[in-house]
């Protein structure tokens, strides 16, 4: 197969057209992520074991980029995969905001969730792995960390609008609450039509001749990459095991509304619009691995803010919403830049494949030992100098010691100069998570 390379006049179109897609994007990501889908899944009477459930999912759905490496290795349309894969992901969406209104048991709603939204997860990671492959194409290797980072500052300007009014929407409504999803998953419907338009426009570069030689066993016999998977993945599971319980922990223990945390929300994106170019400047400069730590170092306090949180004091809430805010941009991204910066161009689908279904099962690991730890802890309370706190909240506390370590860990391995992890050829992120992965989402 030929290599053909887009004229430079293409590249810049495609990579100004590809901003305006993830704007669409960002209307279907939001009302299917976050402070939404918890409030939905709390709708239908998921318990803390579900809600660990609902969060395990879509990054068990990592798996599926295994699934897209081989598919993209044998069939090379990209664009197409990309586009049909995301759409109907995207559509079943307006399958699940109906399932309040079946008459079904709360446990046959629930068990519907789960699986439309693992079918939904599945395609949209089919996507993403299409996408990222196609964009590492088309944005020139040194421009990658400087344009991801603008792209996903301008699509959390898109996300902050919609999370702000989406929140305020759902607060006015509060007891009309499946009919708030429906119209919500209604707007995302016009997003995500609008996205497959914006993408089927797009640029798309010739495959280079790599994915029909690549191996899955070329990452695994990949000391670097291996090092690299184990890192993320560890890292993962530590933060996945509280990060799914923050907006739970006050809605339904602390009596915090929709208004608050979509503020919350609001704040991270608009946050992320100045720290995301910020980060991707930083990692032209400096590498992803620096990032990498720096990033780490500012997000493992978080946990302590909701372990603070009382009834009728959200100031914690607001502290957590400016350290993440700055900082979990900063990891997305570095990770991101890493996964196209390690392997060789002909097994990048490969690597990606691998890598990110190792880091969606920690994900799902994660998730789960949670959901197991807030159903075990339940409303329990526990004496704490002179007054008490939920049991929950202590997890919450050893989560941040554990998420130090982890960085500290990081630091220490990724920072060995007999062993560097990263070696430069000539990197989007999570979306959230996945990283993500995100960035289509």
């Amino acid at each position: 197969m030929s290599i053909s390379i887009p004229l430079p006049r293409s590249a810049q179109a495609g990579m100004r057209l590809s901003v305006i897609e993830g704007c669409f994007a960002a209307l279907p990501a939001a009302f299917s992520t976050g402070v939404f889908l918890t409030g939905f899944a709390l709708l239908l009477g998921a318990d803390a074991w579900a809600l660990g459930l609902v969060a395990a999912i879509p990054a068990f759905g990592q798996s599926a980029q295994l699934l897209s490496a081989w598919l993209l290795g044998r069939w090379g349309h990209r664009k197409a995969l990309t586009i049909w894969s995301a759409s109907i992901s995207r559509a079943l969406w307006l399958a699940i905001a109906m399932i309040p209104f079946l008459p079904l048991a709360a446990g046959a709603r629930l068990g519907l969730l789960f699986v439309l939204l693992g079918i939904s997860t599945l395609l949209a990671q089919i996507a993403g792995m299409g996408w990222t492959d196609w964009m590492a194409d088309v944005v020139p290797a040194e421009q990658r960390g400087g344009y991801f980072g603008m792209r996903n500052a301008v699509m959390a300007i898109a996300t902050m609008a919609v999370v702000f009014l989406g929140s305020r929407w759902m607060e006015a409504n509060q007891g009309h609450g499946a009919w708030g999803f429906l119209c919500l998953t209604l707007v995302g419907a016009l997003g995500s039509a609008a996205s497959a338009l914006a993408l089927g426009v797009q640029p798309e570069p010739a495959m280079r001749e790599r994915q029909a030689t690549s191996s899955f066993a070329e990452p695994l016999r990949d000391r670097r990459f291996l090092l690299l998977t184990l890192l993320v993945g560890v890292w993962n599971v530590v933060v996945n095991i509280v990060s799914p319980f923050c907006y739970p922990l006050a809605m339904r223990h602390m009596h915090v509304g929709y208004a608050v945390l979509g503020m919350h929300a609001t704040i991270v994106a608009a946050l992320a619009i100045v720290a995301q170019p910020l980060w991707g400047w930083l990692i032209d400069r400096r590498g992803s691995r620096t990032v990498m730590t720096m990033a780490m170092g500012m997000v493992w306090v978080t946990p302590l803010f909701w372990f603070a949180l009382r009834q009728g004091v959200v100031t914690p809430i607001w502290m957590d919403a400016v350290v993440a805010g700055l900082g979990w941009p900063g990891v997305q991204l570095a990770t991101f830049n890493l996964l196209i910066e390690l392997p060789p161009a002909r097994s990048r689908t490969a690597y990606m494949g691998v890598f990110n279904s190792a880091t969606g099962i920690a994900v799902c690991l994660g998730s789960l030992i949670g959901g197991a730890l807030m159903s075990w802890c339940g409303t329990r309370m526990v004496p704490i100098l002179g007054g008490s706190i939920l049991l929950i909240q202590l997890v919450f506390a050893g989560d941040s010691l554990g998420r130090l370590l982890c960085m500290l860990g990081v630091r220490r391995l990724l920072g060995r100069k007999a062993a560097p992890v990263i070696t430069i050829e000539t990197r989007p992120a999570v979306g959230a998570p996945a990283v993500e992965q995100e960035l289509l989402a």
